[in-house]
């Protein structure tokens, strides 16, 4: 009888203390420290993806997860204990493919970001003859580097994060059991969904691949914006002047305020009416979409920057996205008044 395959596995890349031994974030799915079986695979994988080359030179795959932050420009010359390694995994006994990737995807959606560098999977293999197991032993023992199961990853969201990683140590995140329970609740909300009123699993399509843009980047705002508008407007009568896009946003969003699983957080923008920022965001959507330039000393004072502005749109896409899975039918109502 052959041996059971190992666990498949999502390798976490941005995990840097967990609350608790693992999390159970589904049935037969934990989110645990790696073995160190699967941390040798790990750090073996990361050396033979395609973007090992141009990510490594900007930053030394092991260093991310071996040596504290935050790293800037000088690496610290003492890496952690192996024991303080922030190899993470979210693992399920093989095989599980399939599952497996519905739960990664989600973790765009909690208010904690989880990001998966790779997933992989394991699946029983039948009974070898002699011979062929011994060819198969030995050109493990020959190319070290040669690791087993199928392997996705998405190769510009992996890219996006390790340029990311040095320069900030915001994407590292401690997970409690709050924001496992959160993934949990998440991944619950999915299994009931009706992809005959919502098609979430296009949304959530949309909102992973804006990942492999940089934070920067003019299109990653204007992609939250282009989710936010498909979710909750229609197309604007052109004589009417309170139905246009920017209105029609700015009620919708009030109206759902008090409803969302996740509220929307307007700390950051003092005491003003959210009506008022959503006006402003606006605006420095319009700037951005004709190429100009946004001014964050006058006219878009209000939204500080870039990232705070980025920020903003993406968490309310993320709420509204998890609103329409938990009320799909008052989603499509709202898009239509």
């Amino acid at each position: 009888m052959p041996a059971a395959p190992p666990d498949s596995y999502a390798f976490v890349m941005n995990i840097k203390g967990l609350g608790a031994a693992s999390f159970e974030l589904g049935p037969g799915f934990h989110l645990r420290r790696a073995t160190a079986d699967e941390i040798i695979e790990i750090k073996k994988t990361l050396n033979t993806l395609p973007v090992s080359d141009i990510a490594g030179s900007l930053f030394s795959f092991p260093n991310l997860w071996e040596r504290p932050w935050p790293h800037g420009n000088q690496l610290p010359a003492t890496p952690l204990p192996a024991a303080e390694w922030r190899y993470f995994v979210i693992a399920s006994p093989s095989p599980c493919q399939p599952l497996l990737w519905q739960l990664c995807e989600i973790l765009d959606l909690v208010p904690t970001e989880l990001e998966v560098g790779f997933m992989r999977t394991y699946h029983p293999s039948p009974p070898l003859p002699p011979e062929a197991a011994k060819i198969i032993s030995d050109l493990a023992r020959r190319f070290p580097n040669l690791v087993g199961g199928a392997l996705t990853f998405e190769p510009d969201r992996l890219f996006q994060f390790i340029r990311q990683s040095h320069q900030t140590e915001r994407l590292f995140v401690e997970i409690g059991r709050e924001q496992a329970e959160q993934i949990a609740h998440i991944r619950s909300l999915t299994q009931q969904n009706d992809a005959k009123l919502i098609d979430f699993n296009g949304y959530i399509s949309q909102l992973s691949a804006l990942k492999g843009l940089p934070r920067d980047s003019p299109l990653r705002f204007l992609g939250y914006f282009a989710l936010l508008e498909a979710l909750l407007t229609h197309a604007p009568v052109p004589t009417d002047p309170y139905d246009s896009i920017t209105r029609q946003i700015k009620k919708k969003l009030t109206l759902l305020e008090r409803r969302l699983l996740y509220p929307i957080d307007y700390s950051g923008f003092s005491a003003e009416k959210h009506e008022r920022i959503w006006a402003k965001m606006y605006d420095y959507r319009s700037k951005v979409a004709h190429g100009g330039k946004p001014n964050f000393t006058n006219e878009h004072k209000l939204l500080k920057s870039h990232e705070c502005a980025l920020n903003l749109v993406r968490e309310t896409a993320k709420a509204v996205i998890t609103q329409a899975l938990r009320e799909p039918q008052l989603i499509l109502d709202l898009r239509e008044c």
